[in-house]
């Protein structure tokens, strides 16, 4: 005789939730649950339901074998549902369900027994992809989230069965994905997300086949840590990167770059200085254009490494050689997608005109600044802009400036 459990494992076994069943059966789902855990009692009127809804003959004992015959009368009964739904909606028709409703009883995705090639590159291209929408304007929580969705699954990939290359090459692309998301988290201001994003990426990276990019995830650390408070730590992080001897002459200058900034920062000028002349010696062998796939949308950018020195020069304020590096990649980005980097530069040349006792100038740089900030989320920009209204309080007549920045800063 069939029981609660035999009910149970049949619609589980078609992948029907307890809500979408009560729906077709006419039965609240409290009553259909109840019967289920053998709480009622299973009458064949119940059974005859379970079977005209599944779409199978229910056996004792949990076997289920499917009946042709039912299984087109659920045809037809969903047939005559999404007909009654495309007129509904032809004649704008007000839905007669939640549409989170519609999505009872789908499957989740089912993990491949193997992994492969396939998988590794799906996480890729889901960065690659992530990495084009985020550069171009600031957070893209939406985007984040999809991210994020797409990092679960590729985590829960490596319990699967593969060879040692692909799961090398699997946490690589793991470690790619996760780092870029915990660098959209650290940007918008959720560091403690990012903190754990990145412990991830680390971990990944470390299993990974990619030096170069155990070491972009240490710079990327580093600068949540140096916006934590800790600029001596994030340096010291960096120097951990630096200390492999497999990187390429284009990671190696992007670590001195962004750890002479942590350096003025510290208030360590002479030490900012040597890591910006260590920059600018491997620069004078890099190929941006080889850069690796999962930095080519920044590595490869031209004027990427003029903004990294730029701001590094600003921070250990040498004014004139910062101004020079920044313009220049400002003139380089052009098109190139770098909202938020593009930014930080134009705002800092701003301020270093107003340093320097040009405030036109500097009013006009950060107006142009100002005309590209809608949709952005940054608060290393914010952060920018900050110091940047303080440096027009020496010049009253940029007041109208001033109330400008007020109403984006408050």
């Amino acid at each position: 005789m069939v029981n609660g459990h035999d009910l149970r494992t049949a619609r589980e076994a078609v992948g029907l939730s307890l809500a979408t069943l009560a729906q077709t059966t006419g039965k609240s789902s409290g009553h259909l649950s109840r019967t289920e855990r053998g709480e009622r009692l299973v009458t064949p009127p119940i059974v005859a339901a379970y079977e005209r809804a599944l779409g199978t003959k229910i056996d004792p004992g949990g076997g289920t074998v499917v009946d042709t015959q039912l299984r087109q009368e659920g045809d037809e009964v969903e047939r005559r549902k999404l007909l009654a739904a495309i007129a509904a909606a032809s004649m704008g028709g007000v839905p007669s369900e939640p549409l989170s409703r519609l999505l009872d009883g789908l499957a989740s995705s089912t993990l491949p027994s193997r992994v492969g090639d396939t998988e590794v590159q799906a996480v890729r291209q889901a960065t690659n992809l992530f990495t084009s929408w985020d550069m171009r304007g600031g957070g893209y929580r939406t985007a984040c989230e999809m991210a994020k969705a797409h990092l679960r699954w590729a985590v829960s990939l490596l319990d699967q069965s593969m060879t040692d290359e692909v799961r090398a090459q699997l946490n690589s692309a793991i470690a790619a994905l996760a780092d870029r998301v915990a660098w959209t988290h650290y940007d918008t201001g959720t560091p403690g997300s990012a903190s754990r994003l990145y412990t991830l990426a680390l971990r990944t990276a470390a299993d990974g086949d990619d030096p170069n990019l155990r070491a972009h995830v240490l710079l990327d650390t580093s600068s949540n840590v140096c916006d934590l408070g800790s600029p001596r730590d994030a340096a010291e992080i960096i120097r951990l990167g630096l200390g492999d001897e497999r990187l390429t002459p284009a990671v190696r200058a992007n670590l001195h770059g962004v750890c002479a900034r942590h350096l003025a920062s510290a208030g360590d000028s002479e030490g900012a200085l040597r890591h910006i002349g260590q920059a600018e010696e491997a620069l004078a062998t890099a190929d941006p254009g080889h850069a690796p796939e999962w930095g080519r949308r920044f590595l490869g950018t031209p004027g990427h490494f003029d903004s990294v020195l730029g701001l590094a020069l600003f921070a250990a304020n040498r004014r004139p050689a910062a101004r020079q590096r920044l313009a220049r990649a400002l003139d380089a980005f052009g098109a190139a997608g770098r909202v938020r980097t593009g930014l930080r530069c134009r705002v800092r040349l701003a301020s270093l005109h107003l340093k320097d006792g040009h405030p036109d100038v500097g009013e006009q740089e950060a107006r142009a600044a100002l005309v590209h900030m809608s949709g952005v989320s940054s608060v290393r920009v914010i952060a920018d802009l900050r110091q940047l209204r303080a440096d027009t309080v020496r010049y009253p007549a940029l007041g109208d400036l001033r109330a400008d920045l007020d109403t984006i800063l408050r």
